[in-house]
C-alpha cells in the first residue's frame, strides 16, 4: 500500500492484508465452490488533490479475482459430468463503524448513507475451475463523498473507520442454485493530497 502523509490520507486494509490473497467466504454451489482471491486497491481519499482542483472520485477496488473449484469425490472426479460456471449479477457493501467515536456517525444525513449500505451490479461470469477478475468495483461513491462525508471526514482524527463486508450475489446457471460470497475490509476515510 502507498504511504500517505500523516495529516491526508485514505486506507483500505483488506483483513488477509494489503494486496494479498482472499479472506472471503466461499459460496458452495452443486457442482462448484467459490472463493474471493487477488485484488488490487489504490486509495482515492474522501477527495484528493489534482492540479490544484478537489477531485471526488469513487473508491473502488480495481481488481478482484474470483476463483471456482470443481467439487470432486473421493475419486478425484467431479461430482456433476458437467460443472456449471457460476454469473454473479450483483453486490452488496454493508458498514458497520469500527470505533465509538467515528465523527460520521454523529450526523444523520452521514450515517444514514452508511446504514443503507451500497449496492451494485456486476454481470460476470465465472467459469468452471478458472478464476475471472472484477474490475473496479465500487465500494464507496464519489456521490457520499461530495455530499457528505466531506463535511465529516477529512483527517485521520475524525475516525471514519468502517469494517465492511461485500457479497458477491451469484447463480450457478445449470442448475439455478444461488449464493453468496461474502469477504471483509476495513475502511479508513479522510482526505488525501495527492489524487492516484
Amino acid at each position: 500500500m502507498k504511504s500517505l502523509s500523516p495529516i491526508f490520507g485514505l486506507a483500505i486494509l483488506i483483513l488477509a492484508g494489503c494486496g494479498g490473497g482472499g479472506s472471503g467466504i466461499g459460496g458452495v454451489y452443486g457442482s462448484v465452490v467459490l472463493t474471493s482471491g487477488e485484488y488490487q486497491y489504490t486509495p482515492r481519499g474522501t477527495y484528493c488533490i489534482q492540479n490544484d482542483q478537489y477531485r471526488f472520485l469513487d473508491e473502488v477496488i480495481d481488481s478482484l479475482d474470483i476463483r471456482s473449484e470443481v467439487i470432486k469425490n473421493v475419486s478425484g472426479q467431479p461430482v456433476t459430468q458437467n460443472p456449471s460456471p457460476v454469473y454473479i449479477d450483483s453486490y452488496r457493501v454493508l458498514f458497520f463503524s469500527a470505533t465509538s467515536n467515528n465523527n460520521c456517525e454523529r450526523y444523520q444525513d452521514c450515517r444514514t448513507l452508511f446504514a443503507n449500505g451500497y449496492n451494485g451490479s456486476l454481470g460476470l461470469t465465472v467459469p468452471p475451475g478458472e478464476t475471472a477478475t472484477f474490475k473496479n468495483l465500487i465500494l464507496v461513491p464519489a456521490s457520499w463523498k461530495l455530499n457528505a462525508l466531506v463535511n465529516y471526514c477529512l483527517t485521520p482524527s475524525d475516525n471514519c473507520d468502517y469494517n465492511a463486508v461485500i457479497e458477491l450475489h451469484g447463480r450457478e446457471i445449470y442448475s439455478g442454485k444461488t449464493q453468496t460470497i461474502r469477504f471483509n475490509l476495513r475502511l479508513s476515510l479522510y482526505a488525501i493530497n495527492q489524487c492516484p
